[in-house]
């Protein structure tokens, strides 16, 4: 008997198998059910409809746990190779991404859907002051333009509002225009472009232009009386 057979056979009758159980069993041998074509369509029915409902099944976006630091670190080596602390060895050293899940300072949140991880964010916090920034965001390139990156960010700026957060920050690529569009749906706003981040790019390190953006989340604690700015600075007001 075919051993593939065999095994897919006794996974649908310990399954409970409507179509396929014990009361089919009339003293023939296995193998002749096996042989029958019907037998076989009827499993490999059973697996694709277990395929098509599991295609089904939402992404979700959580808290990320200690095991899901090795898909983390396979995100950024694949879809964020460009970035300085890929190109280091740092967001790919598990042990690195172990000890940032367990910072105070920090809240990490991953994408996934069947067990399969889309993308990854973190919230780094400076609560003492009220502050918040999205940074480290990465989605595989094989899941991005179907909103896995909203979701994530969406997920930590609520994150922000539960710890009393006033202020989030981001700086989003100036060559990502996809990223810079799901923090303005989020509400967030433009304060300006600047050269934050080290980045390699041809083989070389250089300084990227970042769009610089915000949203405030308290607005009742901005305070803009007595305001003394320099021309240049006017405008972002």
């Amino acid at each position: 008997m075919n051993k593939d057979w065999s095994e897919k056979f006794n996974e649908v009758k310990s399954n409970n198998c409507e179509l396929i159980n014990d009361s089919l069993i009339d003293g023939s041998s296995i193998d002749s059910y096996l042989l029958d074509s019907s037998v076989r369509k009827v499993i490999e029915n059973r697996e694709q409809n277990r395929i098509e409902k599991s295609k089904d099944l939402p992404s979700v976006t959580r808290i990320a746990k200690k095991e899901d630091v090795v898909q983390i670190a396979n995100i950024y080596k694949r879809s964020f190779a460009e970035h300085i602390l890929v190109h280091r060895g740092i967001l790919t050293d598990t042990n690195y991404l172990l000890d940032r899940l367990n910072v105070d300072s920090e809240v990490w949140v991953v994408n996934e859907q069947r067990g399969i991880i889309k993308g990854v964010a973190a919230l780094g916090l400076t609560s003492i002051v009220g502050l918040g920034e999205i940074e480290r965001v990465c989605v595989d390139e094989k899941y991005r333009g179907n909103g896995v990156a909203l979701s994530l960010c969406s997920y930590l700026l609520n994150e922000a509002k539960q710890r009393d957060i006033g202020f989030v920050e981001a700086f989003a690529r100036g060559n990502m225009p996809s990223m810079q569009q799901t923090f303005l749906n989020l509400g967030f706003d433009v304060y300006g472009v600047s050269p934050r981040f080290e980045i390699i790019h041809e083989d070389r390190v250089v300084r990227e232009m970042f769009v610089h953006m915000g949203k405030i989340l308290k607005p009742e604690t901005l305070y803009l009386t007595g305001l003394d700015l320099i021309a240049p600075a006017k405008k972002f007001v």
